[in-house]
């Protein structure tokens, strides 16, 4: 069997929020029809997104597997990547203004003493 379409499960508010990421790993019965049947999870992530994957495996296109030129069903494993999408990372990729840069501080040894007074 081979998988014909693309797909990325959607996450979830609460797996964002907790910085779920990571693979799982899902079993597949892809049927002589080239359509998923059994799915079963090997390797969950949790959080529901496993749910998630499950939902997204049964939407996706596959070609069937054949033997001797006709379509038969077949196990296919299928490893699937969560990443964390949020504001949150977004906010912390972006670099930071040059004013608020400057007026910020050094702490310790690297904190740099302007004279106060004409020399």
């Amino acid at each position: 069997a081979k998988l014909l379409t693309n797909f990325e499960p959607g996450s979830n508010e609460y797996a964002q929020a907790n910085g779920v990421a990571g693979m799982a790993l899902y079993h597949v019965v892809i049927e002589a029809d080239g359509k998923p049947g059994e799915i079963a999870v090997a390797r969950p992530i949790g959080f529901g997104l496993d749910e998630n994957a499950v939902d997204s495996i049964r939407k996706a296109g596959f070609a069937p597997a054949l033997k001797d030129g006709k379509p038969v069903p077949v196990l296919l494993d299928l490893v699937v990547q969560f990443r964390i999408y949020s504001k949150r990372t977004a906010a912390m990729g972006m670099p930071e203004a040059p004013e608020k840069a400057a007026e910020r501080k050094q702490p310790g040894p690297y904190t740099v003493q302007r004279p106060t007074g004409p020399n």
